[in-house]
């Protein structure tokens, strides 16, 4: 089985690509963003007959520039991380493959940044 941790750890190591720091849901720097940084949200897989199927998420957060949002940057990243997200292997004999459902762009208030929202469709096979 391929479990929650699994998930994350395979799309963190692909977010490597990014050349970025990674950071898993609950560790992140608290306060204002000052620096580009690729956060992980998976999540766990929901039964079917045939494939285990999660919608996870990859947000790359880029720092705001006087306010306003940097969005030559945005499309710069979003541009890099859509051919990363799509891949498929092996983990503890069980095939699995992923590639990116869909992407926008979403403002967060609080950290004063805005954020490519990169939502990822994973799938890993549910037959023995």
């Amino acid at each position: 089985m391929i479990t929650f941790s699994i998930v994350e750890k395979i799309l963190a190591d692909k977010a490597k690509e990014l050349s970025l720091p990674i950071y898993k849901e609950g560790t992140a720097p608290i306060g204002t963003v000052t620096a580009e940084r690729v956060m992980i949200h998976a999540k766990e897989p929901q039964p079917s007959d045939y494939w285990l199927k999660s919608f996870c998420e990859v947000n790359i957060l880029v720092p705001n520039i006087d306010g306003n949002a940097d969005g030559r940057r945005l499309g710069e990243v979003e541009a890099l991380a859509i051919p990363i997200f799509k891949d498929s292997g092996y983990s503890n004999g069980i095939f699995y493959t992923y590639n990116v459902y869909t992407t926008h762009h979403e403002e967060d208030v609080d950290l004063k940044c805005w954020f490519v929202n990169i939502k990822i469709l994973f799938k890993t096979k549910n037959i023995l």
